[in-house]
């Protein structure tokens, strides 16, 4: 099992999020999204926006607002890691 991270589109992020995450809905901007991929298949999503609080909104600050696994073992860990880096 060799997870990778790798950019993704907002749009395939959106879905991943609207099948797998059973109580929040889909993101509706983002600066960066991520997915982690297990060869070609897609076990987990994240996505990097402008924080939601506006006094923290300067243009220098970002907020993970959804991550989103189909349960693979370490995936919300290597998701966040990725996002902080």
């Amino acid at each position: 099992m060799s997870l990778q991270i790798r950019p993704i589109t907002l749009a395939l992020a959106k879905w991943f999020v609207g099948t797998t995450h059973r109580h929040n809905r889909p993101p509706t901007g983002h600066k960066l999204s991520l997915g982690l991929f297990d060869g070609y298949v897609l076990c987990g999503v994240g996505v990097l926006s402008r924080p939601i609080a506006r006094m923290l909104d300067t243009g220098l600050n970002a907020e993970i607002t959804r991550t989103a696994t189909d349960g693979t073992r370490n995936a919300n860990s290597k998701i966040y890691g990725a996002l902080l880096k």
